[in-house]
């Protein structure tokens, strides 16, 4: 067993963690794909950030994540990610505006949907 050192009460009574401890402000997630479960990355813009994304599929299933920027090598890209889900089809919305539509999510692959300025959801065909 390992013995944990909480940090000292502030003068407001509570405890600051150390930076490795507290929750990535970047969006940084890990993608956990494999030969059951596929992947959707939703480019937003920034005005997304902060925003829900919804996605709803077979037998009532609904999921949300938020829009957060995402650091990748040399810039950030403003974009919501739903690490694992099952294979099927979702429909996608964004929190206050349009359906974006339908996206084909398939075992062991990361679909993608960009969102231009008119809200209209194109997917990545490279996908």
């Amino acid at each position: 067993m390992t013995d944990i050192t909480l940090p000292p009460l502030d003068l407001l009574g509570q405890r600051t963690l150390p930076k490795e401890h507290l929750p990535s402000m970047t969006g940084a997630v890990a993608i956990d794909i494999d030969e059951t479960t596929g992947a959707l990355v939703v480019m937003g813009e920034r005005d997304h950030v902060g925003k829900e994304c919804f996605v709803s599929g077979h037998e009532g299933f609904h999921k949300h994540v938020w829009f957060l920027d995402r650091v990748l090598p040399g810039r950030t890209q403003v974009a919501a990610v739903f690490a694992s889900l099952d294979p099927g089809i979702y429909e996608v919305d964004i929190e206050g505006e349009q359906s974006l539509g339908s996206v084909t999510i398939l075992a062991g692959q990361v679909r993608t949907l960009v969102v231009d300025p008119d809200d209209v959801a194109t997917p990545d065909r490279s996908n």
